[in-house]
């Protein structure tokens, strides 16, 4: 790994190479809404709920899990996955499994949280009932015991025209 590690460092130098650390990498996933395995997308949610719509194609004849996909586009999906942006800075990001509400009513679930450096806001990715997923919509989050407003986004919550990945 290290002979590795010097070549891709040596190949990268005149492209002013630097190290990063994971919660840099975290915060960009976060900006773009891309979903993590076992904490956004997990089997208890479906394709569907995880807002994954455009990856799923019902006019192919055959594949598992196929009847209920159909079953589930009929009657509507029970959640629907979200971005949002807190709308003050508080003392720390919304933690995974935090509940998020709308005044007294458990809407949805937090299943990522933290600060986006791009945006300097803090962000969450959450699982909330369709109703509530619409842009704009003002939602609070159960932070360690206290509620902080937040706003559903639009995702991604940057560069949706994906300009910077193909710069």
């Amino acid at each position: 790994m290290v002979a590795l590690y010097d070549a891709i460092w040596k190949a990268g130098e005149k492209f002013q190479i630097a190290d990063m650390g994971i919660y840099a990498v975290d915060s960009l996933r976060l900006d773009k809404c891309y979903r993590g395995w076992k904490a956004d997308l997990e089997i208890g949610f479906s394709p569907f709920d995880a807002s994954l719509d455009r990856f799923v194609d019902l006019t192919k004849p055959a594949f598992v899990g196929r009847d209920a996909l159909i079953a589930e586009k009929a009657r509507g999906s029970a959640y629907r996955f979200v971005p949002m942006i807190l709308d003050q800075d508080g003392d720390a990001d919304a933690p995974f499994c935090a509940s998020v509400f709308s005044g007294e009513k458990r809407i949805g679930i937090i299943t990522s949280g933290g600060w986006s450096f791009t945006l300097n806001k803090s962000v969450a990715l959450a699982y909330v009932r369709p109703e509530f997923e619409a842009p704009g919509t003002k939602v609070e989050i159960e932070i360690f015991g206290t509620r902080q407003s937040a706003t559903i986004g639009l995702e991604p919550l940057f560069d949706p025209k994906n300009d910077r990945l193909r710069s």
